[in-house]
């Protein structure tokens, strides 16, 4: 499985979406507020019998400090579209399912003050 594709595919998906703000891949610039950054990280071992592949996404957004609101909303928005997202053709990337693994996780303001929202899924891919 290209987990570039992967991210590629989701970033798309949530274009078709209607968000409109900046998406990311695996790097969060400084100055663009709000944000969306994906990151891959190790999901489970994959299927290859069957061609099932399992990978889990990250999803931060970021929002200026006076921003809280708008974080929330955007987080939960993003959340609704990937959560139970299944039976989807994407790009490069056929959705068997998803899951959320964790909901919003709020962070504390990183070193430039900026609040920073956090959710985790689990995919099922072929």
């Amino acid at each position: 499985m290209n987990m570039s594709k992967f991210l590629i595919d989701i970033k798309n998906y949530l274009v078709s979406k209607g968000i409109t703000e900046s998406i990311y891949l695996v790097s969060l610039p400084d100055s663009t507020l709000p944000a969306i950054c994906l990151y891959e990280y190790s999901g489970e071992q994959p299927d290859t019998l069957v061609d099932i592949y399992k990978p889990r996404l990250q999803v931060k957004v970021q929002v200026a400090r006076t921003a809280y609101e708008t974080g929330r909303e955007l987080i939960a928005e993003i959340e609704s579209y990937l959560q139970g997202l299944s039976n989807t053709q994407l790009t490069n990337n056929y959705i068997i399912q998803s899951f959320m693994v964790t909901g919003t996780i709020p962070l504390q303001m990183d070193p430039e003050g900026n609040m920073e929202f956090l959710s985790n899924f689990a995919f099922q891919v072929r």
